[in-house]
């Protein structure tokens, strides 16, 4: 066994994969290696609405797609009058019973029932004793005093938790729930959570608003868990400000002010940095953030502040010309990719340099990428359509030209493939971790179109060909949807059976890579 993980069958070579009881051909000492599917799916059990103990931890780390799951107990969980009564899921609200069929990743809260109080039948009157002295012990059968059961504080080293909800947000993620005791800090809207038509203004501790209203980074004095709702204003307006960043001349554009989709200023105060040119906008000071380019449109639902970047340049005294028609295209991926592999970079730069230039940089947003002096370079990293990507012509005398833009191409980019064993749509060895490196390249660089195609080799039956490949792309829909809730990406996808083969379906290598499903962006 292995913690996290399903066995997926024996792998040769790490090419062929085989199931257990399946046989195949050796002509000498062979070696299989363990092939191991990365479970996709989490429990968790939380505190919440609790006032003493600990929830339970799920021995497994993690759960296959359909597995049943037994639930377990409140463990050293308690509520002050209410007895345990279950598990309810975070998402559904709805109460589990003992078992349930995994699916998707899971949050549980504690389901607390109220302990009826019976009605008091009456007693004699006892006799007045005495108040025992503090040193007397009281016998066996009298009537302890009362202690009340202790309440988890800041002072006893208690952590609480403080859970967000989006109430009715139309995209985004809420923030992760804070955790601690004593002083703390509320989420501002880290996830962008997005209602349309309104602005987003801050948390409540009820749903209409109806509760204790908070802003968002204001701090918080946290002696209990605590549920606070976002709040939707449709008359809310924000501000976007302008920094120059340490620019030596010049003006930052005047502020934005507006809710939604906005227009970015261009630079029409001028901004000059000594020895460099005004290249856009950046969420961070240092450049490491979100780049934007002028003109473009920003989501504006939270005050917001934007930063000046410049690209540094030496001027010649005859600059070179502009290079007014490079651009990047997408050339054709490589036709066998190893199983369960990101596919290498297939982007390239291409141009035609004017005759006073010697060679060119390229700039991806903002940052030094690559420098040719030929007119077609293989690109090193993905660039997408979030991106930004300029070209300096080098004249011979080091001079520089202004950056000029490098348009991209629009074609879909193959990002991966993703195999299977022999009749089955459930994943292998490191897909998912391939899956997750997909997601966090759609949302870097801006892709919104996802293409999910599925494929079979040529066993089994041909009637089968047609499910099973749909399976396969429906299975690996699924994850990415979960992946990429709430970032407005448009997935499709669909079954094509055993065409485009990459593999030769007459050997078992062949058959393993034809197994598969690619993805593309665009």
């Amino acid at each position: 066994m292995k913690a996290g993980s399903t066995f997926g069958g024996w792998a040769l070579g790490g090419l062929a994969v085989y199931q257990p009881g399946q046989t195949f051909s050796i002509t000498g000492n062979t070696t299989l290696s363990a092939v191991w599917t990365v479970n996709p799916y989490t429990v968790t059990y939380l505190n919440t609405g609790s006032t003493g103990g600990t929830p339970p931890i799920d021995p497994l780390s993690a759960y296959a797609s359909g597995v049943t799951v037994t639930l377990l107990g409140a463990n050293t969980l308690v509520k002050t009058g209410f007895t345990f009564g279950g598990w309810r899921d975070f998402d559904t609200q709805v109460i589990f019973g003992a078992t349930f069929v995994i699916l998707v990743s899971h949050d549980f809260l504690p389901v607390w029932t109220p302990i009826s109080t019976p009605t008091p039948t009456p007693t004699p009157t006892p006799t007045p004793t005495p108040t025992p002295t503090p040193s007397a012990s009281p016998s066996p059968s009298a009537t302890p005093t009362t202690t009340p059961s202790p309440t988890p504080s800041s002072s006893s080293g208690a952590l609480f938790t403080i859970t967000y909800f989006g109430n009715t947000n139309s995209t985004g993620v809420e923030p992760a729930p804070t955790k601690g005791a004593g002083l703390v800090t509320l989420a501002t809207n880290t996830g962008l959570l997005v209602k349309s038509g309104y602005g987003f203004d801050g948390w409540n501790t009820k749903a209409d608003g109806s509760g204790t209203a908070y802003a968002v980074g204001s701090p918080y004095n946290l002696t209990a868990n605590l549920s606070l709702f976002a709040q939707w204003n449709p008359n809310a307006t924000f501000t976007l400000v302008y920094n120059g960043n340490g620019s030596t001349s010049g003006n930052p554009p005047a502020p934005t002010t507006g809710l939604g989709p906005v227009t970015l200023a261009t630079n029409s105060g001028g901004l000059v940095e000594r020895g460099g040119t005004f290249y856009g906008w950046n969420s961070r000071a240092d450049g490491s953030g979100i780049s934007y380019r002028v003109g473009s449109k920003f989501l504006l639902s939270q005050n917001s502040t934007l930063y000046a970047t410049f690209i540094a340049l030496v001027v010649a005294k005859n600059p070179p010309s502009l290079i007014a028609n490079g651009k990047i295209i997408n050339t054709a991926p490589p036709k066998k990719i190893a199983l369960n592999q990101i596919v290498p970079v297939h982007q390239q730069f291409v141009t035609t340099l004017p005759p006073s230039a010697a060679s060119f940089l390229l700039y991806e947003n903002g940052k030094y990428l690559l420098a040719g002096k030929s007119n077609s370079v293989n690109l090193k990293q993905i660039v997408g359509p979030k991106d930004r990507v300029d070209v300096v012509a080098v004249a011979k005398d080091g001079g520089k030209s202004a950056p000029s833009p490098v348009k991209l191409s629009k074609e879909p980019i193959s990002l991966a493939n993703i195999n299977f064993n022999t009749d089955s749509y459930q994943f292998i060895g490191p897909a998912t971790k391939i899956l997750d490196q997909v997601a966090a390249v759609i949302l870097q660089h801006g892709y919104t179109k996802l293409e999910i195609w599925g494929y079979v080799d040529t066993q089994g039956s041909k009637a089968s060909w047609v499910t099973l490949s749909n399976n396969r792309a429906k299975a690996v829909n699924a994850y990415m949807s979960a992946k990429l809730r709430g970032s407005g990406v448009l997935i499709r996808n669909a079954g094509r059976a055993q065409t485009q083969a990459v593999g030769n379906n007459n050997t078992p290598e062949g058959r393993a890579l034809n197994r598969r499903v690619e993805i593309r962006v665009s």
